[in-house]
């Protein structure tokens, strides 16, 4: 198998599918989770500037600076902290100039007094080319003027961003990880799926001694192969005992079989032309059974091991007694003496 077709066969394994399906749900998850983290923070930022504004405009009113546009200007003037980073305050007069803050904030507003209250979202750029994106309340005054308080919730937001991108990088990490050891698992068992199945084309092949490597306390594979085990071992002893009922009666159909043969010739010289050709006929019937029997007998020793083209030292006596017995029924039929 080429390392194509394994990588190919490794992609179609059940384990790598689950593994595959897992990672494929864990990443819809983990897009879903930094989305939503992102969404939660976007909303928890404009809760925390919504305070701090409403804490701001409740300082100015408990200063009694709402009434008047001009004393809230120059009560937010004497204030050395007013501008501090991200905060931005606009005062506008009845007539819509601008008393106190940045001009750009003032026309990024666009609006003319008199104005209602309400929350805005403004984007505000410098001459830097430098953008802010204020989220604050426009309040309007006793006296027709308007007064924005806001947040530049842009710097804030850039800084809390990394927090959804660090879990989605933690997430993904996570991701490819698991499709590691899904990869690395499929691959183990691959092999020893592998190792099943050539312990059975081996054993398919012929050598019935080969088994599946397995472990007694080892895992599902160990179980299976030693499963496998045990039915391979129960067929070759089934198929030792079909051989040993299949030498034994090879070898007791062999003695009547020579008898019969013996009668039917001497049968055949004694009956008419007529009768001949039967007899004669049922003797080749014989004779092709007996060549049967001795081939299932020569079978049985090729496959036992016995038939070995060697010379060796054995019992005369042993062999001539075995050929006395062969010959006995044409010797008694005949009337001789055999010795």
């Amino acid at each position: 198998m080429s390392w194509a077709e394994r990588v190919a066969h490794l992609l179609e394994t059940r384990t790598f599918r689950h593994a595959s399906l897992v990672a494929f749900l864990f990443l819809l998850v983990a897009i879903g989770s930094v989305l939503l983290s992102a969404h939660q923070i976007d909303v928890l930022l404009h809760s925390h500037v919504r305070d701090m504004v409403l804490a701001d405009v409740r300082a100015q009113e408990h200063g009694h600076h709402l009434a008047d546009a001009g004393r809230l200007a120059v009560a937010l003037a004497r204030e050395d902290n007013r501008e501090r980073e991200g905060s931005k305050s606009v005062v506008l007069s009845s007539s819509g100039g601008l008393l106190f803050g940045d001009a750009n904030v003032m026309t990024a507003l666009q609006c003319a007094p008199p104005c209602e209250l309400q929350w805005r979202n403004v984007t505000v750029g410098d001459s830097s080319a430098r953008l802010a994106q204020l989220f604050g309340v426009q309040v309007p005054l006793a006296d027709g003027g308007v007064f924005f308080s806001g947040y530049d919730i842009l710097p804030m937001r850039e800084r809390l961003r990394v927090i959804p991108l660090v879990a989605g990088a933690g997430l993904f990490a996570v991701l490819l990880t698991s499709l590691a050891i899904g990869l690395y698992t499929s691959v183990q068992s691959m092999r020893r799926v592998d190792r099943i199945r050539s312990a059975l084309r081996r054993y398919v092949t012929g050598e019935r001694d080969a088994t599946v490597p397995c472990r007694r306390d080892g895992d599902e594979f160990d179980l299976l192969g030693q499963d496998i085990n045990h039915v391979l071992d129960r067929v070759n002893r089934l198929m030792e005992e079909v051989k040993s009922v299949s030498s034994h009666l090879a070898h007791e159909l062999r003695t009547p079989l020579t008898r019969m043969h013996n009668r039917l010739a001497n049968l055949a010289e004694k009956v008419d032309d007529a009768m001949r050709e039967d007899v004669l006929g049922a003797l080749e019937e014989g004779e092709r059974i007996q060549r049967m029997v001795r081939a299932v007998l020569r079978i049985g020793e090729v496959e036992a091991g016995r038939c070995e083209h060697a010379f060796e030292w054995f019992d005369v006596r042993a062999l001539l007694d075995d050929l006395a017995e062969y010959y006995a029924p044409l010797v008694s039929m005949s009337g001789m003496d055999l010795r």
